[in-house]
């Protein structure tokens, strides 16, 4: 374990994210009662590396103090649901809302998890 809180820590403050990391492993998941042998009735997920979950769930337990969901977004949004999201609300990027934060406005940056 504080191997891996060294290995966190020390992405945190390069900001470096192993390449490794990032790559996942393809696999398709049939629909229930659906025929198998039709790709449209397949769904498509990427197993990710177990660590980078781990670090996922890690950084976002950090960040979520900082984060407020927009009304126009759905997904993993407690008051929500997927039938107000089919009237054409559009789910907005965490990736632009994150870059929009800069590293000075987020308490504790660069300090890295803490054990």
């Amino acid at each position: 374990m504080v191997a891996m809180n060294k290995v966190f820590n020390g992405i945190m403050i390069t900001g470096y994210f192993p390449k490794a990391w990032k790559k996942g492993k393809n696999i398709t998941i049939p629909k229930p009662g659906k025929d198998p042998r039709n790709p449209c009735n397949l769904c498509p997920v990427t197993q990710l590396s177990h660590v980078t979950k781990i670090f996922e769930h890690a950084l976002l337990r950090r960040l979520n103090p900082f984060l407020s969901p927009r009304e126009e977004q759905y997904g993993f949004h407690t008051e929500h649901d997927h039938v107000a999201a089919r009237t054409g609300a559009t789910l907005p990027s965490v990736r632009d809302e994150l870059r929009t934060i800069h590293s000075s406005h987020v308490p504790g940056h660069g300090e890295g998890f803490r054990q």
